[in-house]
């Protein structure tokens, strides 16, 4: 394998030269010793190297000087001692006065612009939102968010968030919500329900009324599911079609003989006869539906039918075989090939089945020897693993690899594995959500790539790739929390 690689030795990359070959990793990867313009020296993967993922021995994107610099209203005074995370502190003087320590990719990005008077505190005192009028400042809650003492127009009062306020997502205490549910009812008709009465309310204090419907029953409903136009009968006119005497009608294949005793959960059953003669008992729902039309010899008639003598792709059936342990039917079938197989009668018949397997195997049984699959050269035949072959292949990037044939073929394996890594997609600096991607963090124990991200609220977290690509995870979890603050406002 040695005799494949190039030799890097003198080459740079960026701000590295490579002085000379290292020891390869655990897993194969080549490696090369590298010198640095800062003077460092430092041991990086070839494919670091050659793809540009890698110029340096990390002082290039480590310090940038930001004394002197003025980002809002904070102005950068000198480096601080201490780092957090490994991220660069300065320490920044606001223009209210206050003095602040804060990450240097904080100010960089714009993310933090003062010491937090800008957005600390705003006197809501005597103003009105809604149906809500502030009174004065409350504590804060248990994560520090600030919150006011509010008179609703109801007459009752209420703390609540100051964020709420302001987006206008909290409007009154909450009756504003139940003036329409919380109304008296009585007497007011709900489709086939007449409410007679208010009922006692649930253990979460829903409000509830007796109703009457027009079959005669009585039901407890929820103000909600009337007002709403959820629940508009008792139950009964869900159950009215599948209720009624079925006898005597046919459905499909099927034609309704008696009622049947109900399933366990309540469920009405008939006993039907089928046109082939056969006797089931059917769901009355399935038979409504139109979900159930026979016994089952409707989908049956064509695989039970003699194929004798037909041919079916590059199989001819010769004779019956007995069926298998499920009682399917399969038949003995001759190949284009001079094979003989047995085959069930429903692969046959739906084309699933064409073949011995002779047809599938044409190409994967040929010699690749010598052939270029993507960046992959097969080199010898290697031994086979569960049956399958596979091939002894060299990668572009010169390590040798054992792939299975059908692999290479379809074209799902086209290099070593560098070429995945190589293209692996930088989200240094990108935003998602609440979140800043500030650097790429220790993969976790499955090998996925993981990034070290900075939310909003100034808190700092590792975060799966694919959680930030497809929006699973938007903040470091202050978004859920202000959420449900929210709802227990």
């Amino acid at each position: 394998m040695g005799r494949h690689l190039i030799d890097l030795t003198g080459k740079q990359f960026g701000k590295l030269t490579v002085i000379s070959r290292d020891a390869n990793d655990r897993a194969g990867n080549a490696r090369w010793l590298c010198q640095c313009e800062c003077g460092k020296q430092k041991t990086i993967l070839v494919s670091s190297l050659v793809s540009g993922r890698t110029k340096s021995c990390g002082c290039q994107a480590k310090f940038k000087d930001l004394t002197g610099q003025t980002f809002g209203r904070l102005t950068v005074l000198s480096r601080a001692a201490n780092r957090q995370n490994r991220n660069i502190l300065w320490l920044c003087q606001c223009e209210c006065g206050k003095q602040k320590t804060i990450i240097g990719s904080s100010l960089v990005s714009g993310r933090t612009k003062s010491c937090g008077c800008l957005t600390q505190f705003r006197d809501l005192t005597g103003q009105k939102f809604g149906r809500l009028t502030v009174l004065s400042r409350a504590d804060n809650d248990q994560n520090g968010n600030t919150r006011w003492l509010c008179q609703c127009d109801c007459g009752k009062q209420k703390t609540i968030l100051g964020s709420s306020l302001v987006s206008g997502h909290t409007k009154s205490c909450g009756c504003s919500q139940h003036s329409r549910i919380a109304q008296d009812l009585t007497g007011q008709k709900f489709g086939r329900l007449t409410v007679l009465s208010r009922a006692d309310n649930k253990q979460n204090g829903s409000t509830r009324w007796l109703c009457q419907c027009e079959c005669g029953k009585q039901k407890t409903i929820l103000g909600s599911s009337l007002v709403s136009g959820h629940t508009k009968s008792c139950g009964c006119s869900q159950h009215s079609r599948i209720a009624q005497d079925l006898t005597g009608q046919k459905f499909g294949r099927l034609t309704v003989l008696s009622r049947a005793d109900n399933e366990q959960n309540g469920n009405t059953r008939w006993l039907c006869q089928c046109d082939c003669g056969k006797q089931k008992t059917v769901l009355g729902s399935m038979l409504v539906s139109g979900h159930t039309k026979s016994c089952g010899c409707n989908q049956h008639s064509r695989i039970a039918q003699d194929l004798t003598g037909q041919k079916f792709g590059r199989l001819t059936v010769l004779s019956r075989a007995d069926n298998d342990q499920n009682g399917n039917t399969r038949w003995l079938c001759q190949c284009d090939c001079g094979k003989q197989k047995t085959v069930l009668g429903s692969s046959l018949v739906s084309g699933h089945t064409k073949s011995c397997g002779c047809n599938q195997h044409s190409r994967i049984a040929q010699d690749l020897t010598g052939q270029k699959f993507g960046r992959l050269t097969v080199l010898s035949q290697a031994d086979n693993q569960n049956g399958r072959s596979r091939w002894l292949c060299q990668c572009e990037c010169g390590k040798q690899k054992t792939i299975l044939t059908s692999s290479l073929i379809s074209g799902n394996t086209k290099s070593c594995g560098c070429q995945s890594k190589t293209h692996r997609k930088d989200l240094t600096g990108q935003k998602f959500g609440r979140l800043t991607v500030i650097s790429q963090a220790d993969n976790d124990q499955a090998g996925r790539t993981r990034w070290l991200c900075q939310c909003e609220c100034g808190k700092q977290k590792t975060v799966l790739t694919l959680n930030l690509v497809h929006g699973n995870t938007k903040s470091c979890g202050c978004l859920r929390t202000e959420r449900k603050a929210k709802k227990k406002a």
